[in-house]
């Protein structure tokens, strides 16, 4: 992966005086709703971006990073900016479909995990009030880390080497896994790795806006994943022409859709197009600040946005600023104005969820 990434930002670098192919209008209007919603929990904020890129194309039509500092916000277009892992467990979602799991089997959490060998304890974020109870795996993708890692122990059966090996098959890597290697390669290489919950689970790594943006749009694009661009010079370059079986992308977009129909991110919910998307809260740094992200599209678009903030409201704060960019792009960059709300019908939710 750190080839990939390298390779982009040369491209940015040898191409900075070449046409932009960012929409300026839609950069502004990024860092204008973000000021609009951190305005009133500004002190628990210390960074907030925006990157949206056409899903087709691959073009990436804007990118704005704000960070706090003793004299104000500091605005730059730097892709370089890392982040706690936000999508991981859409991807271990998306592996353990490939290894045969059903987006239906269902575990049980009580909201805290504890695994003594790995000497780690995992929490859900309701686990004050009991955790899920029983819940499905599509729905624990966007919920839990204790179901995904109950899966992940239950379906790789606690191998870092078979855990590897199926995430492989998920475009994860970003196109960085150069040669093919067999399912032996991999327990080989993982061999001695021991089982590490938080590991898997993202918490030890960092990733920018923009691969976690590339990545979707490989999903949102029905595995076809484009390496991103950012000038008129940049030609079309096809990273995985399918990065995932399609069936199981497939899957993989009808949880992310439902969750906006039903489940925690309904607030993000357009009245102008259908939406589909992922959400996550990191766990605590040593500031006591957490990266909260949505990632998600709308027809033709892609969008990420990812907070650092402390206090209560970590996870609707991006949610926030995801629809207030994707009303806008719908109205003024799709032309939908005048349509009406998506028909929405209601089904039960998960014991727990508001």
């Amino acid at each position: 992966m750190k080839q990939i990434i390298t390779f982009i930002l040369v491209i940015v670098g040898l191409t900075i005086q070449a046409q932009s192919l960012r929409d300026t209008t839609m950069q502004n209007m990024s860092k204008k709703i973000i000021m609009e919603v951190v305005e009133p929990i500004e002190l628990e904020v210390s960074f907030a971006s925006v990157v949206v890129m056409e899903t087709e194309s691959g073009i990436v039509r804007s990118n704005i990073n704000l960070t706090r500092t003793g004299w104000g916000w500091e605005e730059d277009d730097d892709y370089k900016h890392y982040v706690a892992a936000g999508n991981t467990r859409a991807a271990l979602f998306l592996a353990l479909l490939e290894s045969g799991a059903s987006p239906s089997d269902y575990y049980y959490t009580s909201g805290v995990y504890t695994d003594e060998l790995a000497g780690c304890i995992i929490k859900d974020s309701n686990w004050s009030r009991g955790g899920w109870g029983n819940l499905s795996l599509d729905r624990g993708m966007h919920r839990s880390d204790i179901v995904i890692i109950e899966a992940c122990q239950s379906h790789f059966a606690r191998s870092m080497g078979t855990l590897a090996y199926y995430l492989s098959k998920t475009g994860i890597d970003l196109g960085d896994k150069g040669l093919e290697s067999t399912y032996e390669d991999f327990c080989h290489a993982y061999e001695r790795t021991p089982w590490d919950p938080m590991g898997i689970l993202g918490y030890r790594d960092k990733i920018t806006p923009l691969q976690i943006t590339m990545w979707m749009q490989g999903i949102a694009n029905n595995g076809r994943m484009i390496m991103p661009r950012f000038n008129e010079s940049d030609s079309t370059k096809t990273i995985y022409e399918q990065m995932a079986q399609r069936c199981n992308i497939d899957s993989l977009k009808s949880a992310m859709r439902d969750e906006v129909k039903y489940g925690l991110l309904k607030k993000a919910e357009s009245e102008y197009v259908p939406v589909s998307g992922i959400t996550n809260v990191s766990q605590e740094n040593g500031l006591g600040d957490r990266c909260a992200m949505f990632s998600g599209f709308i027809p033709g678009y892609t969008i990420t946005v990812n907070i650092v903030m402390s206090g209560p409201r970590t996870r609707r704060t991006p949610i926030s600023i995801a629809k207030g960019v994707i009303d806008w792009i719908a109205q003024y960059r799709l032309h939908l104005g005048g349509e009406s709300k998506p028909e929405k019908k209601e089904r039960p939710l998960p014991r727990g969820v508001d």
